[in-house]
């Protein structure tokens, strides 16, 4: 049971999803002995040992656009037929497989929907891809603000009210683009939201990179596009199990996007010379996903929520936890231990790895991959460090790291403010001025500043906290003396 369907598959269904055409062509093709005249260079062989030892039948397979492998900017063989089953699979009218990441995906949609000046309203806890987005196209975000858990200092959903609020102060906006889920696994009502864009007969963006696995369990959230969105980018290799960098890009069969438009932009941002090892494994997890989604993902949740179940007995952590997570993203705080330091104390001393490290907290992602042991390591070892605090038991952070730096104006947009000249200046003397960069603490890349605005004394403070406490920012032109780039005035 996949994102748009309800129900079984169908006996047909199923046998048809059995296939993956691209992944079988191109080991067809990469079985074959023949003398290659062709690129990518190495042909299979000239390899250092030690990439050859450890990739070893994946060099044969790296293939380019050869008889029986279609063509990725113009598909009508095996890669259409790979894309039509993920189409069917996810409940689209078109999916697009994506070499380039969910980046990619979002920029063509942006670009798909807006022309120079045109207004986009965008939640403001999108990745910064978009807004490489909003500078490619030229157009003008109107930011909407989710809403922030201030107990645990993350920006969590963007509510109904506030996107028609949106809509009534932009009526000339051309579409609407949220991040569901987040980060964190927060879930905003797209059902209800995809209801008034549609009313305002404006197409409804959703980046979901983190939740290429929605709708394949009946315990886990509605997909995006079964609740309604146009357009929907997910990253396949962040939950599905295809390679780093592969994502999927589903178009709604009733779309209010132009198709012709979307692929168009799609080629400007994507390499001609697309990898059939991402493509291939976007196939595979696909097929993996129609077949097996429900069954491993219903383990999956079994798992995390013994984990959450055995957690929520230990009185110095914390858990997560409402209504509108996507219970596959375990969140945890540990009373004395700053999340960085606590990421750092987990990777040496039990070997585990977080997804997501915050002044605050701690985000495990889990996935069908994930066995009994790990979660029983997991348990322990948080459980060991709640009993060993390294700072006071009380969270003793400042309520501005983490959380989203408040609205600023905007006198350029985004595009304006990176064709300006600039310099670079220390960032507590750059309040006031126009900023010609984002600047992102991250992860999660949320940006606390944004070309074009008016750099805020807050966000210059959430800026420092985070780079204070361990963190990272990217964006800044120098971050070993805390500097940034900023707009020269015109009359300077």
């Amino acid at each position: 049971m996949t994102g748009h369907h309800t129900g079984h598959h169908t006996d047909h269904h199923a046998e048809c999803q059995q296939a993956a055409p691209l992944l079988e062509a191109l080991a067809d093709r990469a079985g074959r002995r023949s003398g290659r005249f062709h690129v990518p260079g190495h042909k299979g062989r000239a390899i250092d040992p030690l990439l050859a030892d450890a990739w070893g039948d994946c060099w044969a397979w790296d293939l380019t656009e050869l008889d029986g492998l279609d063509n990725w900017a113009a598909p009508q063989g095996a890669i259409a037929a790979a894309e039509a089953l993920a189409a069917d699979c996810f409940g689209a009218g078109l999916t697009r497989f994506l070499v380039n990441g969910a980046t990619s995906g979002l920029v063509a949609a942006i670009g798909a929907v807006c022309q120079d000046g045109d207004s986009l309203i965008v939640a403001r806890n999108a990745h910064q891809s978009v807004l490489a987005g909003l500078i490619l196209a030229g157009a003008q975000p109107c930011w909407v603000w989710p809403t922030v858990d201030r107990e645990w200092q993350m920006p969590t959903v963007v509510t109904p009210e506030a996107i028609a609020q949106a809509l009534a102060t932009y009526p000339q906006a051309k579409a609407v683009l949220l991040v569901s889920p987040t980060y964190h696994g927060w879930v905003s009502d797209l059902p209800a939201i995809a209801q008034l864009t549609r009313s305002h007969g404006i197409p409804l963006i959703v980046d979901a990179a983190h939740g290429a696995h929605l709708g394949l369990h009946p315990e886990l959230p509605i997909a995006p596009l079964a609740a309604g969105a146009d357009l929907v980018v997910a990253s396949a290799h962040k939950t599905l199990g295809s390679l780093t960098q592969s994502a999927l890009l589903h178009l709604h069969p009733q779309a209010l996007i132009d198709r012709d438009r979307l692929n168009q932009v799609l080629r400007w941002v994507t390499s001609s010379s697309p990898s059939y090892l991402l493509m291939a494994s976007l196939d595979a997890a696909r097929r993996r996903a129609a077949l097996w989604g429900q069954v491993d993902w219903g383990q999956t949740l079994v798992r995390v929520d013994r984990v959450r179940s055995q957690l929520a007995g230990d009185r110095a952590i914390q858990v997560l936890s409402g209504p509108n997570l996507d219970r596959s993203r375990l969140t945890v705080h540990l009373a004395g231990w700053n999340g960085y330091q606590a990421d750092e104390a987990l990777d040496q001393d039990w070997g585990i790895t977080a997804e997501l490290s915050s002044p605050q907290h701690l985000t495990f992602v889990w996935t069908p991959a994930n066995t009994d042991q790990e979660a029983d390591r997991l348990v322990a070892a948080l459980g060991a460090l709640a009993r060993s605090p390294q700072v006071a038991p009380d969270r003793g952070l400042d309520a501005i790291a983490g959380s989203l730096a408040p609205p600023s104006p905007a006198p350029l947009t985004p595009r304006q403010a990176s064709q300006r000249p600039t310099e670079a200046i220390d960032l507590n003397r750059a309040i006031g001025r126009i900023a010609a960069e984002w600047i992102c603490p991250y992860p999660p890349g949320i940006p606390a500043i944004v070309p074009g605005e008016i750099i805020t004394a807050e966000a210059i403070g959430q800026i420092q906290q985070t780079l204070a406490l361990g963190g990272d920012c990217t964006g800044c032109a120098n971050l070993s003396v805390q500097q940034c780039l900023v707009i020269i005035s015109a009359d300077r």
